[in-house]
Formats: structure tokens, C-alpha cells, sequence
């Protein structure tokens, strides 16, 4: 036994049991004693310095670089430069849950129950009327038909008396559709033609028109559950085969979040969370785990959207041309950034160089020279520069806050001094006047639309752990068996995780950002048209 279990376990905080459960599932003891140091101490709030607006930390694209930032694009994609990862680990039960909520109830409802509950503002219900006013225009529309058909149930209609709660349970559970059981990139979200298209099957056709290269290759990675991959394969496997197109060849790959991620959780007496049979519960530590996925990647530029912010087909054209403008964007502040860099490496920081690269920071980077490089001798010079530099390059679309739930960009301090962050509202003290002044006056949003870069300019692939920010977690409540518990998360994917990257903001339009957080998003315009 190591000094350090020794001393865990004199803490009183683990027994011999625990240290034993601990390392069969491949964690540290130190790294399980530093989270319920967390959680018992709480994570500092982040220090806002201002939003990122127009021209100070957001650049706009004007129309007449989008020829130019395309020819990047298509250069890059032609040699294969390019890959899709896109988070899909995502259960659907959060698009449904009013639903399920009535369903778990067991009251009888019926449509003019519905109706009187929604005059009274009752949201669950004016949720479900809204669902049953417009349920033939779901794309999943007639697969529930069918199912309700094959048990003799009738669908009900504007002043019908039978209760609601048959047709939730087809749609719902496992005696119909299951949909609340579906991870979200399962669920129907469009019609196409004849057929539906599912999130997953929309994604393969853009990374068909993002990412194909000159031999026909088109590679995209999704990160999913472990339990679905049976049912994902199945579903996608199905789909290239409608495709038929022997001009192209999908690599598409899978990957699970890992068990090594999860974080504990501990009791209303600070005592770390156990279950019935008193092993400790693991809980999945959200997103921020998926920075490990995107690590194990053999990409080199990689474009990171979440699944449920996909159109229907015919809309894809006006969508992903500003996919491939933010794409060129990147290509062109990388051809600079590694291009200074192998000049330091030749050179050193003398004085014209570092003019040009001091030049760059400022009006490619939107960012300030550290002040103390002035005095500092050449070779200490490029010794920092370099260490500034050399990291991963993201440039992220964020568009105009319309006030909708998520993160958004911010400058915030930090060890060069300053630098841009994406921010979102739990990381914020809200107890802050000034802090909250400073949230509300952003301009922009993050709709998780960007470019990442995984090599650095000699080739070699970053470690991007080494990137992670590890204050910057969140705490959260929740309930279990019960009782109230406080629960890890880890810094999230874009977030904490991706803290020591370059982050350049790109202006993007409204349109591009088209979420389905609930099932009746997706009776927005855009997403009913076929």
C-alpha cells in the first residue's frame, strides 16, 4: 500500500473495501479523494470580464472572403483532411418527458382535460396539446399509427373522451415505439421522400457533402451509448445501403463513453453515495468525458456539431456552406499559426518575427500580447511564444443570443492574462450583480458548431488532456432513491475541457442553428419540410 492510500484511508474517507472497488474499476484513489474535495468544498464560480461582441473577440465574415475560405475548405477536404464527430451518447427521454410525466401519473386524460388544464397554464398539458393538435405532422407519424392499429387503439381527436394515456404508452415504452428509451439520434426527425430520416442518417448525408475526399472517402465518428450499438449499427448499416452510390466510401466509426470518466457523488452528510448494497455508485461524468474520445481519434480536422442540430436534406446546401466557411476560416489562421511556428523554430523570436507573430495574436487571434515578453531575452522569448502558440486551434460559430439555454462566448482571466472561453450559465456566481450584468449583456450564443484541429504543426498528434482546465467542473443536485445528492460533472466537452486551446469565435447566421430539445421543436417550419 502506497503513503498516499495509507493516508486516504487514515482520513477515514474510504475502508480497504472501497480502495479495492475503487481501483477494480481502474480509477486512482487520489483522483477519487480530489472529487469529494470538490464536492465538499463546491467549484469556484468563473470571473466574467465581458461578453465577446463583433470585432472584439467575434469575427464577422464579410461575403466577398467566402470564395477564398472555400477553396481552403475544398483543399483540405479533397486530401482527406477532414472528419464529423458528433456527440450522440444522448438519451430521448428529455424530448418527450411532459409526455412521460402524464404517462408515469396513470390519471386518466383526455383531450378536453388537455384543454381546460392548458386555459389554466398548466405547461405539461398545453405540451401534450400542442403534441396531439399537430401529431399528423410528425415524421414518425404513421409508424405510430401502425403500432396503435396492431393493439386496436384509436387515436384521439379534438373532443374525444378515451384517454390519452394507451396512445403514450405505444409511443413511449416498449409495448410500441419506445421512443423514450431510444437514444435521441434514433428518434424520426424528418421525412424524406417516402421514407423518415433519423439524426444519425441526416449526419451521414453532410458528412457525405462535408468530408468526402478525393478517393470517395467520407469519415464521421459517433460517440453513443454502449447498450445501442446493436440497434445504431443496425439502423445505419441499413441506411448506407439505400445510398447505392458506388462513388463513395463511409468510414464510419463508434465509440462509448468511458467507465474511467465517471465521477461519485456524495449523501446530504458529505459521505461519499452509495447504493442498496452498499457499493459505491459511479455516475456518468456528462460531455466533458467525451474529450478522451476525441483524443483517441486518428483525425487531423475535425468538426464537432451536436446531434440533435441537423435539417432535413433540403436544407443542407444553405446550412453547410457556412460548415465549410468556418472550416476555410480555420484553414486560413492555421496555414499562419504553424507557419510562424516553424519559423521560430528555425530562427528565434528576433525582432521581425516577433513583430509578425505579436501582429498575428493581435488581428488573427483577437488577443493580447502578454506584456512581460517585451523584456524578456530572445531565447526565453521563444520559449514562450512557442509554449502560447503551440496549441490546439478551434474556431467556433456562435450566433445571436435570441435568450435560448446554453453557454456562450466570454473573455475570462487567465494564465497569459486573458483569453476566450465558452461559458455556460452554471459556471457564473448568479448571486453577482455585476457578474449577472455582464452574462446578460452577451450578444452571442453557442450553438456547438466548430472546427478543431488535433495535430500541431509538425504532424504530431496533441495530447489534448493536457488541455483541460480541472477547476471548472459543475456541481449539480440530484435525487436518488429518494434522497437529494450532490453529483460531479466534468468540465464540459467545449467548455473546461477545451480551456488551454486557441478559441477564435466566427459570427454565423440564426438559420444554422436548428435544435430539437423537445419532440415539438420538431414541429418548427424547417424541420417539417420533406
Amino acid at each position: 500500500m502506497t503513503d498516499k492510500k495509507q493516508a486516504v484511508m487514515n482520513m477515514g474517507d474510504f475502508t480497504k473495501t472501497e480502495i479495492e472497488q475503487i481501483e477494480d474499476r481502474g480509477y486512482s484513489i487520489e483522483t477519487i479523494c480530489e472529487q469529494i474535495k470538490v464536492l465538499r468544498n463546491g467549484i469556484p464560480s468563473i470571473t466574467l470580464n465581458r461578453p465577446c461582441l463583433i470585432n472584439e473577440g467575434i469575427f464577422s465574415i464579410p461575403p466577398e472572403e467566402f470564395e477564398h475560405l472555400y477553396e481552403f475548405f475544398k483543399k483540405a477536404t479533397k486530401i482527406g483532411r477532414l472528419s464529423m464527430f458528433i456527440p450522440a451518447s444522448g438519451a430521448a427521454c428529455r424530448m418527450f418527458k411532459p409526455l412521460t410525466e402524464i404517462l408515469k401519473n396513470g390519471k386518466d386524460v383526455c383531450w378536453d382535460d388537455l384543454v381546460n388544464a392548458s386555459d389554466k397554464e398548466d405547461e405539461t398539458s398545453s405540451f401534450a396539446l400542442e403534441f396531439f393538435q399537430n401529431i399528423e405532422s410528425f415524421a414518425f407519424f404513421d409508424d405510430l399509427v401502425a403500432k396503435l392499429c396492431q393493439r386496436g387503439i384509436e387515436l384521439p381527436s379534438e373532443g374525444s373522451v378515451a384517454s390519452i394515456l394507451p396512445v403514450l404508452d405505444v409511443l413511449l415504452t416498449s409495448k410500441g415505439l419506445d421512443f423514450a428509451n431510444l437514444p435521441k439520434g434514433m428518434i424520426p426527425f424528418h421525412l424524406n421522400k417516402d421514407n423518415t430520416r433519423t439524426p444519425f442518417e441526416e449526419y451521414i448525408i453532410a458528412a457525405k457533402e462535408i468530408t468526402r475526399d478525393s478517393n470517395g472517402l467520407v469519415h464521421i465518428h459517433f460517440t453513443i451509448p454502449e447498450s445501442g450499438l446493436d440497434q445504431i449499427s443496425n439502423l445505419i448499416d441499413g441506411f448506407l445501403v439505400s445510398i447505392n452510390d458506388s462513388n463513395v466510401k463511409f468510414d464510419i466509426t463508434y465509440s462509448f463513453q468511458k467507465p474511467s470518466t465517471d465521477t461519485i457523488a456524495i449523501d446530504h452528510s458529505d459521505k461519499l453515495l452509495k447504493d442498496l448494497n452498499g457499493q459505491i455508485v459511479f455516475r456518468p461524468g456528462g460531455h466533458g468525458a467525451l474529450i478522451e474520445n476525441l483524443n483517441d481519434l486518428d483525425g487531423d480536422i475535425v468538426m464537432i456539431k451536436n446531434i440533435d442540430n441537423i435539417l432535413p436534406e433540403v436544407f443542407h446546401d444553405e446550412v453547410l456552406l457556412f460548415e465549410k466557411l468556418i472550416c476555410g476560416f480555420y484553414l486560413t489562421l492555421e496555414t499562419k499559426l504553424f507557419q510562424l511556428l516553424h519559423q521560430l523554430d528555425d530562427e528565434g523570436a528576433h525582432t521581425n518575427l516577433f513583430d509578425s507573430i505579436c501582429k498575428f495574436i493581435k488581428d488573427n487571434l483577437m488577443m493580447k500580447v502578454p506584456a512581460e515578453w517585451n523584456v524578456l531575452s530572445t531565447v526565453e522569448k521563444t520559449t514562450r511564444i512557442s509554449r502560447f502558440l503551440n496549441r490546439p486551434l478551434r474556431v467556433c460559430g456562435v450566433v445571436k443570443n435570441t435568450g435560448a439555454p446554453g453557454g456562450g462566448p466570454f473573455w475570462v482571466s487567465d494564465k497569459y492574462g486573458e483569453s476566450k472561453q465558452i461559458v455556460e450559465t452554471a459556471q457564473v456566481d448568479r448571486e453577482s450583480d455585476k457578474q449577472m450584468n455582464i452574462w446578460q449583456s452577451s450578444t452571442h450564443f453557442n450553438p456547438v458548431d466548430m472546427v478543431s484541429g488535433l495535430k500541431d504543426y509538425r504532424g504530431k498528434k496533441f495530447n489534448l488532456l493536457d488541455f483541460i482546465d480541472k477547476k471548472t467542473g459543475f456541481t449539480t443536485k440530484k435525487i436518488f432513491h429518494g434522497q437529494e445528492i450532490k453529483a460531479l460533472e466534468l468540465p464540459g466537452l467545449w467548455n473546461g475541457s477545451m480551456a488551454g486551446w486557441l478559441t477564435v469565435f466566427v459570427d454565423v447566421p440564426l438559420f444554422t442553428f436548428n435544435p430539437v430539445k423537445t419532440v415539438n421543436d420538431l414541429l418548427k417550419n424547417k424541420h417539417l419540410i420533406s
